[in-house]
Order: structure tokens, then C-alpha cells, then sequence
């Protein structure tokens, strides 16, 4: 074991990170870093073991108490780690040239991974031009960007990207593109000067609410906003906001002495990362409920985490890592009992699940699964078959929903009003929302759906049941566009012992084209079918058969590591979610991986390749 990794050993067992759950207290989180520690240290000698445990341990105690002493609240592997990081990256002496040698490591990825700029644009422009450029050689620089992407949309439904395109090619893609055009300039914020905005954000909305059960609930009505982002960013600020204005909580708040407590956001393991954004943005504790081997949350674990000091409980419907689909109805009942609001996250399936075609009829997972969903989030720039940039958060009630405005009434400015998180928003986009869904109606919907379930299935069967059914295996129970697979349990690598690397799979399948979504815990990939790809379902079976016969090449050659450890074993590299680059593995664990995530999120906004931890 190098230097660098003896000195990871002694941080992580200082600052507790990467070693215990996101969730866990810091006493525990300290002592599984203790034990990973005294793991570690019995491979070297006696004096060794004893100098290096002790400093250890100093530091630990003394980075505990200073923690402790000041309140941090803050989360085991991304407070504490990155405050570690940043402190021994400082450090003098061994400590720190080894942590800044590991930094520098994580930088160069950074450089590495960053997205090259396109040619056609020149060097990067960090100020306006003197003179203006002509129009025409304005629209070729930008057309030729456009068409160096590696998506793009067809006119044929034979993308080989997982979810990315939704828009079917042609005529629709046209009529949305023509409705964008003619409301440019409008914005809904403004409704006096632009009331067909307001007309038709009112009509999306409704049709939307139609899908998930809002036609037969009272006193249903929402917003369009940003992206299913921002739609549970309002949910969740609206949930925060009612549960301060409680009586109980106002009479806890009142009681002498009281100290103040954040509220609980209780969310399924497999809930989008936007709930924690929105925890993090609102002052709320995660309380993360693990799902089921099926990849759904049962409402027995949800009820279990549910408190009086629970905001809003999480549901979905579909998720993204598996395409499964939580027990909404019986999450809701156990929300009711318990007295707090459900949120049910629609983003993938609002658009399809209500078109599902045969089989057994799905259970309620919209407002009809019961009085406690409180407020669903569904996206019509996904298969809703829009342009990027519109989704719809549904809130049941006048106080929930004002529960996310913003007033004013005293501003030098006049009196001030909005909706959930912004001010002006684009008129353009809610106008191909509503050409979209009126010129697909519930006919071309139904259509769609049927081809989305058509691809899924070709691509299950050949899992399941068929050429690919040794080495591969669907995980959960999906029952919406997502498709999820793993390495087979049994494995068929050399002598049997060696489980597939399916990130490798991914990589093969990447060089073919294909853009499918790395997934982690376990390692795995999804394909997500949308119209734009429901065509190619058989040329990824084809390519993803020869990408497992040549892995299991490589791995009996020994060029590939046993995939059961990617990481370590495979030279693989953990996914980033809506990238198309990976993160390599740091001998600084978790805050390592974070330091890769913050300085290439970084780049990406700046253009360089940063090496600060701050």
C-alpha cells in the first residue's frame, strides 16, 4: 500500500467519510471509519500500526469534537469529507503533499473529461465582440456546433441514446418547433400583456392533471415550471413552508428553550437526486428509506420512517434507476395514518403509464391512490413529447399551492406576486407544450406507448429468456420505459467464479454508438425507449451480445477485472448521470470522488479545469 493510500486510510478514519451511510450519526459514522482503520493497519508492522493508530486517533477525536462542539450539521460523506479534504490538502508535511498529489490526480481527470468546445465556435469568448458579427456566419457557426453533438434527432426512431431525444421526428417535431416560434416573445409572468400564455398554461396544466387523477379530485391546480427539478423543488418548499405554519409546529417553536429542528424529507433510496437538492436548498434531514430486491419502496418501510416532524414523504412512479413503480397506494395509506403529505414523482411514467397497453391493470399511483398525495410532479418535455424546459407540479389545495408563492407588499417596486421558484418564464415553452399535447391527443399517446412497451419487450425477452439470459439480468420489476440489467447473479466468466463487468459492456456498447446509462448499487446499465429510439430495440440486442462475448474475452484474457468490484478490480469508472464520462476511483475515498464531481461540475461552467477544494 502506497503512500497516498496509508494517508486516505488515516482521513477517512479521521473525518468518518465514505465509510458509513449518508444518514448516520457521527459517533457511528466514526467508529465504522475506526474499524475500517484497525482493518487496514494490521497488514503493516507493529510500530507502524501504533504510530499511525494513534495520530489517527488523535485526529479523529479532535476533528470529532471540533464537529460536535460547533453544530455541524452536516452529512458524513459530504460535509465532513469535503471539510477533511480541504484541511489535510493544507496540511503540512507528508499528509498534505500526499492529499494534493491525490487532488492533482482528480484535476487531471477533470481536464480529461471535460467536453471539447466545438470548432466552429473559435477560442472561448470572454468578452462582447467589438463589432458585430453578420447574421449569416452567426447561424453557420452555430449550425455547425449542432451538428458536431453526438445526438442528434432523426427522422427515423433509431437513436441509440437512453432517453436524451423524446420528440418523435418530423411533423411533430415541426408543429412544436412552429408553436415556439410564434410565442417567442411571450412570458406568462406578465399575464395582462400576454393572457394566450396564461390560456394555454392553464390548458397543459389540466390535461396533465387529467392523466395522473386530478379530474376526479377537488381543487387540483399547478404550475408549469422549468423541469422536473424545479417541480419538486416547489413540492418539497411548499411541503416545508406548511409544516412550519402548523400548530404543532408553531407550538414547539413557542415552548421555552426549544431548539430548532429541520423537518424530515423521507424519500425511497431510488428517489431522483433533486429531493436531496431541494433538502439541502430548504433546510430539511433526509431520512432515506432502502428499497425492496424488486427496486419499489413498500409502504411498511416508508411508515416506518414517517414522525410527527415528517414534511413530506416520496414516492415514484416510475423511478429512474430501475423503471419500477413504488407502492403508491399503500404509501399513501400509511401517509394518512401518519398524518403528512405524499409527493409522487411522475416525471417518467405520467406520460406513459396511463397508456400501458394489456396485462394486468397497474395500481393507482396518481391522485386516485388516496387523499394523502398531496402533489405530483410529470414532465411534457419527456413523453409528454415537448421541448426541453417544461414540467408540471400538480398541488392539491389553495393552501398548498400558495404555500409556494412569493408576495410582496411592501417593495419599492409595487406590489409583487409569482409562482413557485422564478419570475419570468418562456411563453415559447408552453406553447409547444400545448401544441404537443393537443396534436398527439390520447390516440397518439396510446400509440406511443405501445411501441415504447414493444421495444422494452424485445429487449427483456433477450434477458430473460433468450441469447443474453446467461450472463445478464433485468433488475427490479419494471413496468414503464426504463429497462435496467446487471451482470447475472451465477456469472459464466472463467471457472465460473468471475461475475461480468458491465460497465465494460457499456464502454463496448459505447463505442458502437449507443449511450446508455451507467448505474451504480449494484453496477448496472438502462436503456430508456422513447419515441425517437423504439426502432433500434434489435440492433441493441445485436451489439449487445457481441459486447458481452467481448468482455467475457478480455476478462478470461485477464484484460478485465472481475465485475462484481468494477471499481477496483475492472479499472472501471463510476457513472456520472447525465454525462456520458465516468469518474475514476480516488485512494481518497468518497471525498475524493466528490472533489472529481464539484471540479468537473466546475469546468464545465467555467470552461477550465479547477483544483481548489474549498
Amino acid at each position: 500500500m502506497g503512500q497516498p493510500s496509508i494517508t486516505a486510510a488515516l482521513l477517512l478514519a479521521a473525518a468518518a467519510v465514505a465509510l458509513a451511510p449518508p444518514d448516520a450519526p457521527a459517533l457511528a459514522a466514526f467508529k465504522a471509519g475506526r474499524a475500517a482503520l484497525d482493518a487496514i493497519l494490521a497488514r503493516f508492522r507493529p510500530s507502524t500500526a501504533a504510530l499511525a493508530g494513534g495520530a489517527a486517533v488523535a485526529a479523529a477525536s479532535f476533528l470529532l469534537s471540533a464537529l460536535v462542539n460547533l453544530g455541524a450539521a452536516v452529512r458524513v460523506a459530504g460535509g465532513w469529507g469535503r471539510l477533511a479534504l480541504a484541511a489535510a490538502a493544507s496540511a503540512p508535511g507528508p499528509l498534505g503533499s500526499s492529499v494534493r498529489a491525490e487532488l492533482e490526480s482528480v484535476a487531471a481527470q477533470v481536464r480529461e473529461a471535460v467536453p471539447p468546445r466545438p470548432a466552429s465556435l473559435g477560442p472561448p469568448r470572454t468578452r462582447l465582440p467589438a463589432e458585430g458579427t453578420p447574421a449569416p456566419a452567426v447561424l453557420r457557426a452555430l449550425r455547425a456546433a449542432a451538428a458536431g453533438d453526438g445526438v442528434r434527432l432523426g427522422a427515423t426512431p433509431t437513436s441509440r441514446a437512453s432517453g436524451t431525444l423524446y420528440l418523435p421526428g418530423g411533423d411533430h417535431a415541426r408543429l412544436t418547433s412552429d408553436a415556439y416560434a410564434a410565442f417567442i416573445h411571450s412570458n406568462p409572468m406578465h399575464a395582462a400583456a400576454f393572457p394566450s400564455a396564461l390560456a394555454l398554461e392553464r390548458d397543459v396544466v389540466a390535461m396533465a392533471g387529467s392523466l395522473v387523477g386530478a379530474g376526479g379530485v377537488a381543487d387540483v391546480g399547478g404550475f408549469i415550471t422549468s423541469g422536473g427539478t424545479e417541480s419538486i423543488l416547489t413540492a418539497v418548499l411548499a411541503a416545508r413552508n406548511l409544516a412550519a405554519r402548523s400548530p404543532g409546529a408553531l407550538a414547539r417553536a413557542a415552548a421555552p428553550g426549544a431548539a430548532r429542528r429541520p423537518f424530515d424529507l423521507v424519500l425511497p433510496s431510488s428517489a431522483h437526486p433533486a429531493f436531496h437538492k431541494a433538502a439541502a436548498m430548504f433546510g430539511l434531514n433526509v431520512v432515506v428509506v432502502p428499497v425492496r430486491a424488486d427496486g419499489r419502496a413498500a409502504a411498511a418501510d416508508v411508515g416506518a420512517a414517517l414522525t410527527p416532524r415528517t414534511a413530506l414523504a416520496v414516492a415514484s412512479a416510475v423511478s429512474f434507476p430501475h423503471g419500477a413503480l413504488d407502492d403508491v397506494a399503500g404509501i399513501a395509506a400509511a401517509c394518512a395514518s401518519a398524518g403528512v403529505p405524499l409527493h409522487v414523482d411522475c416525471c417518467l411514467g405520467g406520460f406513459v403509464l396511463p397508456f400501458k397497453p394489456g396485462g394486468p391493470p397497474l395500481p393507482p399511483w396518481g391522485f386516485d391512490a388516496g387523499p394523502a398525495v398531496a402533489s405530483i410532479s410529470l414532465d411534457p418535455h419527456k413523453f409528454g413529447l415537448s421541448h426541453k424546459g417544461v414540467s408540471v407540479v400538480l398541488l392539491r389545495g389553495a393552501p398548498r399551492r400558495r404555500a409556494a408563492y412569493t408576495t410582496m407588499v411592501n417593495w419599492p417596486g409595487g406590489l409583487y406576486a409569482s409562482p413557485g421558484l422564478p419570475g419570468s418564464r418562456s411563453g415559447a415553452l408552453v406553447a409547444a407544450a400545448w401544441a404537443a399535447l393537443v396534436h398527439q391527443g390520447r390516440a397518439g399517446f396510446a400509440r406511443h406507448a405501445a411501441s415504447i412497451y414493444g421495444a422494452v419487450g424485445v429487449l427483456r425477452a433477450a434477458i430473460e429468456s433468450g441469447p443474453l439470459s446467461a450472463d445478464l439480468a433485468v433488475l427490479g420489476d419494471p413496468v414503464g420505459p426504463v429497462l435496467a440489467f446487471g451482470a447475472a447473479a451465477t456469472g459464466s466468466g472463467p471457472g465460473g467464479r468471475t461475475r461480468l463487468n458491465v460497465w465494460a459492456v457499456g464502454d463496448a456498447l459505447a463505442a458502437k454508438g449507443w449511450r446508455l446509462s451507467a448505474l451504480a448499487h449494484p453496477p448496472a446499465l438502462h436503456m430508456c425507449f422513447t419515441p425517437a429510439s423504439v426502432g433500434s430495440a434489435g440492433a441493441l440486442v445485436e451489439d449487445l451480445i457481441e459486447a458481452v462475448a467481448a468482455v467475457k474475452a478480455a476478462q478470461s484474457a485477464g484484460r478485465q477485472g472481475d465485475g462484481a468490484k468494477p471499481t477496483a478490480d475492472a479499472g472501471a469508472m463510476a457513472p456520472l448521470y447525465g454525462q456520458a464520462t465516468k469518474a475514476a476511483g480516488s485512494s481518497l475515498g468518497a471525498a475524493g470522488v466528490a472533489a472529481f464531481l464539484e471540479m468537473y461540475q466546475d469546468a464545465l461552467v467555467t470552461g477550465g479545469g479547477g483544483k481548489e477544494v474549498k
